[in-house]
């Protein structure tokens, strides 16, 4: 930058003031001499004010110039502005009401990092905008826990009673917890369900709130089991879940269970009669965890990862 001003600056000002000095000098020279009883100083004031004149014209000149030299520049910098206006946080959270603008930027950004071929028709790129997507910014669920204990039936023949407690922790995302919760099966899968009981426990109160319909209330739901609304629970982050369900199922049925929403840290215990052989199989996104089997009459499943709604695990049993 010294540089620069040293020698589109200093020189063409120098270069300047002789030319106006030199000027000046020529015009004096010319001059008529003073009239008596005036000044000299006097008659050098127009002198003065047409080199200030000259001189206001150079440093102009001077300046037009510098300021045509710095246009790349201030380009560069007015450019750099521009981009960091875009980029800030206020700007893209104001502009990200408007979905369909988001989805231009994303798209851009995906297109930059993985090529314009990821919008071919048929690519995954349209799934995880249909399917995937939205699970982002939705409410989800954490420390998600199962105990399954399996025995032959007293009552039934070829049944197992069934004793399934399950917990979890909803968690808020946004201005909200996920709407509802609840344990279903289908009405073909079991032979019957003689008891079922909710704990929800909001934060910061001991005391939980406990739902036990009896017997078991099928509705609003049309099948097994019980759907509940958490609408009035729908700020309080944290709120704690357990629910117990007995229920009665052939024996040659398998168990499944599944994720009605987004789920993360998933463990589930599995206790059945030692004269069975247990075969589990996963319907995650990493089947390499495996379910630790080697206890008899008792298998774990610990999945550490993100299981996605409708993603589980299913069981069934096999005489040794």
């Amino acid at each position: 930058m010294q540089k620069i001003i040293a020698k589109h600056a200093l020189i063409p000002i120098a270069a300047g003031i002789g030319a106006i000095a030199v000027v000046i000098y020529v015009e004096h020279e010319y001059l008529p001499e003073p009239a008596p009883g005036q000044s000299i100083l006097y008659s050098l004031l127009p002198y003065s004010t047409k080199f200030l004149d000259h001189l206001a014209i150079a440093f102009l000149s001077l300046g037009v110039i510098g300021l045509l030299l710095e246009l790349p520049h201030l380009q560069k910098y007015f450019y750099g502005l521009f981009v960091d206006a875009l980029s800030s946080d206020d700007f893209v959270k104001e502009r990200s009401r408007d979905s369909l603008w988001a989805k231009r930027i994303e798209t851009t950004i995906l297109t930059t990092v993985f090529g314009e071929d990821i919008k071919r028709p048929g690519s995954f790129f349209y799934d995880y905008y249909d399917q995937l997507r939205n699970f982002i910014g939705a409410p989800y669920r954490d420390k998600y826990a199962g105990t399954t204990t399996v025995k032959l039936s007293e009552t039934q023949a070829n049944a197992f009673d069934v004793e399934e407690v399950v917990s979890f922790r909803c968690c808020k995302m946004g201005e909200r917890i996920a709407p509802e919760i609840g344990w279903t099966a289908h009405r073909d899968e079991l032979i019957d369900m003689p008891f079922f009981k909710v704990e929800i426990k909001v934060p910061d109160d001991p005391n939980p709130i406990v739902i036990q319909p009896n017997p078991p209330d099928l509705k609003p739901h049309p099948d097994w089991g019980r759907m509940q609304s958490l609408e009035q629970y729908k700020d309080k982050g944290g709120l704690e879940v357990k629910m117990e369900v007995h229920y009665v199922v052939a024996t040659d049925r398998a168990f499944a269970t599944n994720m009605g929403l987004i789920t993360k840290d998933l463990t589930w215990t599995i206790n059945y009669p030692q004269d069975l052989k247990i075969q589990v199989d996963r319907f995650v996104l990493d089947d390499s965890v495996e379910p630790d089997d080697k206890t008899p009459g008792k298998c774990t499943y610990t999945y550490p990862h993100w299981v996605l709604p409708g993603d589980g695990f299913a069981f069934h049993f096999r005489k040794l």
